[in-house]
């Protein structure tokens, strides 16, 4: 699950977006989704590839 320190080590795009390594379950990943949503953030892009880490880039709402 992720973690207040997850986001603090986040890697960062120049616009601000996190940019996530997350090796989590797919119920893992949907509440992920959830808290960060709740937080002000969106989901701009999901990588997933078999046998790898799922990558994915969140940006800071525009109403938030």
């Amino acid at each position: 699950m992720l973690s207040a320190d997850d986001l603090a080590s986040a890697e960062r795009l120049p616009d601000g977006s996190l940019l996530l390594e997350r090796a989590d379950s797919d119920e893992e990943l949907a509440a992920e989704a959830l808290l960060l949503g709740e937080a002000g953030w969106e989901l701009i892009s999901r990588r997933e590839r078999p046998g790898q880490t799922t990558v994915v880039t969140w940006a800071k709402s525009k109403g938030s």
